[in-house]
């Protein structure tokens, strides 16, 4: 399953929608600030905030008891290797320098068999979907 799919339409509608009544969805954190935010909108501004027209077209196409789990098994899966270890920890930590971060604790590429494993072992906990160049790790 690609999570990007699944999720930019809905977040896409939101955005729009915010948008109509001039809420940067940006600027707050969760999409419960923005709940808020739309609610606070509403109460203040009732005549422009006038969704029913469009109520349907926010979740027409979900259906909640679909399997949208699609595994397809000609994507080759995601394969830990040392080389991108290294390289992906060396950037970490520069990234954290770069910022004046403390990088004690960060990863360090001699972990590699340790997240090798876990990585071959995992799966999404939602889905239970394999890590694939598709799919990749949430280090990504």
């Amino acid at each position: 399953i690609n999570d990007t799919e699944i999720m930019v339409k809905p977040l896409m509608n939101l955005t729009d929608t915010f948008e109509q009544f001039n809420i940067d969805v940006l600027h707050y954190i969760s999409i419960a600030s923005c709940a808020f935010a739309t609610k606070h909108y509403s109460t203040y501004f009732p005549s422009k905030f006038i969704l029913e027209s469009n109520k349907q077209q926010y979740y027409e196409d979900f259906d909640i008891n679909a399997d949208y789990f699609d595994p397809n098994p000609k994507v080759k899966p995601f394969e830990l290797t040392t080389g991108y270890w290294k390289n992906k920890c060396y950037h970490y930590k520069q990234q954290d320098c770069k910022a004046g971060r403390e990088t004690e604790k960060n990863v360090t590429a001699n972990k590699y068999d340790y997240y090798k494993r876990l990585f071959e072992t995992s799966v999404y906990s939602i889905c239970s979907a394999k890590f694939t160049h598709h799919n990749p790790t949430e280090n990504e």
